[in-house]
């Protein structure tokens, strides 16, 4: 039997296996959980009315919940989505973040659920399992879709083209596991004659035409020749600069087209996003609170002024907001800025910043607070008050929209975010400011709920290395 990568039929296997998966374990941990009773090592909380099939409640909730939530985790991250291209590069990184991510989303149903007289032990030992289980399933899952699979579908490709437009398809056509062998063509010449040598035509080839330099395309001729020799072949079109685009391929008419748009979210992605923001958001200023008064009274006793810098930005289809930060310049920086012709110049010429050895308007403590960025935890009110959001573009001043030239309009599309690809990039690493416009058009682009998640969690990591910190 072979299994065919584009129908359903796998998906629903390796999901039916990983559920299996965390059943098995649970009832694993059960079965040690007896055994361990018995020499007194452990004990079952008694039995109340409230148990279910015999199970203590706290129990029960917690394999099912952990059930319901994997099914979560997995639909968000598309675990069990295939491609038909890239059906073996099933990444490991991919299956961890999941597993991860579950583990945290049973560890927050635990606490909001407050499952009382659940044993620690018990539950360590039931998601460790799990998570191997599901690991080793991965694994023989792979060895066994490239002993059964992978002759059928395996074939090899060639790049009619330039080096110039070429090499980038040739790279990423080797990365994918679908082709045992992809060459690269510069002489088009000879297109009408044998293009393939005999080894070439077992397994089935592929062809891939690049646009030339004069964007002239192969005529009916030539594509007929091509298939005579070949499996498929794809037109490569020239396309205008579109990586700041999301594209579809379509026909208006019967004739093939190439569709751009903006990203963007879906009424329920946006309206989910805004209670994340709000859900999250008041979590932060709960947890952050008593750092946060700690952080106002060094400001205040460190330097004279006030504790909050207060600060016009741009936000969402062009509204003007006051952005709130912890101090960290003297209460008359702005003032000396734009008092000081050169240093104001400087500013400007330097994407609107100052290298931080030579702003002298920095006060110690503020060094340290934008070292790890707590001068930012006061915009945590700006997204409970709509103003901003946790994901996004950067929060710019008006003068720096000329900047952004044609792509204005879109950076006003969204809300601008606390945290966001510039950030997660280098920050002020990043000193072209073309840089800046192309990071954040990326992130209109690829915006999504998991989108915003990775970007959350590589923030924590960019601020805990002090990583680009200005």
């Amino acid at each position: 039997m072979q299994f065919d990568s584009r129908t359903p039929v796998v998906s629903f296997l390796s999901r039916l296996l990983d559920y299996c998966c965390i059943v098995a374990a649970f009832g694993l941990a059960a079965k040690t959980a007896s055994r361990m009773q018995q020499s007194g090592a452990f004990i079952w909380p008694q039995h109340h009315r409230g148990d279910i099939i015999g199970w203590p409640s706290s129990y029960a909730i917690l394999l099912s919940a952990s059930l319901l939530l994997w099914a979560v985790t997995t639909s968000y991250l598309r675990v069990y989505k295939w491609d038909d291209d890239v059906w073996l590069a099933r990444s490991w990184r991919h299956l961890l973040r999941a597993i991860t991510l579950w583990l945290g989303f049973i560890a927050v149903a635990i606490f909001i659920l407050k499952l009382r007289g659940l044993s620690r032990e018990f539950t360590l030992g039931f998601l460790t399992a799990a998570a191997l289980a599901m690991i080793l399933k991965c694994l023989f899952e792979n060895h066994a879709l490239r002993q059964f699979v992978r002759p059928a579908h395996y074939r090899n490709a060639i790049i009619l083209g330039e080096p110039s437009t070429g090499m980038g398809l040739l790279n990423l056509l080797r990365r994918l596991h679908a082709y045992e062998s992809v060459a690269l063509r510069t002489d088009t010449r000879t297109t009408k004659m044998s293009l393939l040598s005999d080894s070439q035509l077992s397994p089935p080839t592929d062809v891939f035409v690049m646009p030339s330099e004069n964007h002239s395309t192969p005529t009916g001729d030539t594509i007929v020749s091509l298939l005579k020799q070949c499996n498929a072949v794809h037109i490569v079109p020239a396309l205008l600069d579109s990586a700041l685009f999301r594209y579809s391929v379509s026909e208006v008419g019967g004739i093939p087209v190439i569709t751009l748009r903006p990203g963007s979210l879906a009424p329920w992605q946006a309206i989910l996003k805004r209670f994340f923001d709000i859900v999250l958001a008041a979590i932060a200023l709960l947890v952050f609170a008593p750092l946060m008064c700690l952080i106002g009274i060094a400001v205040k006793l460190t330097s004279s002024g006030p504790v909050f810098f207060r600060q016009q930005r741009l936000g969402k289809d062009a509204s003007y907001f006051r952005i709130f930060k912890f101090r960290t310049m003297r209460a008359d920086a702005e003032a000396v800025l734009k008092a000081d012709t050169k240093l104001y110049s400087r500013y400007r010429e330097g994407n609107f910043k100052l290298a931080t050895e030579d702003d002298f308007r920095i006060t110690p403590l503020g060094r340290f607070l934008r070292t790890f960025s707590l001068d930012e935890l006061p915009q945590l009110f700006n997204v409970l008050s709509g103003e901003m959001s946790l994901v996004g573009p950067r929060p710019i001043v008006p003068d720096e929209i000329k900047q952004y030239d044609d792509y204005a309009k879109l950076l006003l599309s969204v809300k601008p975010g606390m945290t966001g690809y510039w950030q997660v990039n280098g920050r002020s690493l990043i000193t072209d400011y073309a840089d800046r416009v192309r990071l954040d058009m990326e992130y209109i682009r690829d915006q999504s709920l998991r989108g915003d998640l990775q970007i959350m969690l590589k923030t924590v990591s960019a601020v805990t290395r002090a990583e680009g910190a200005h």
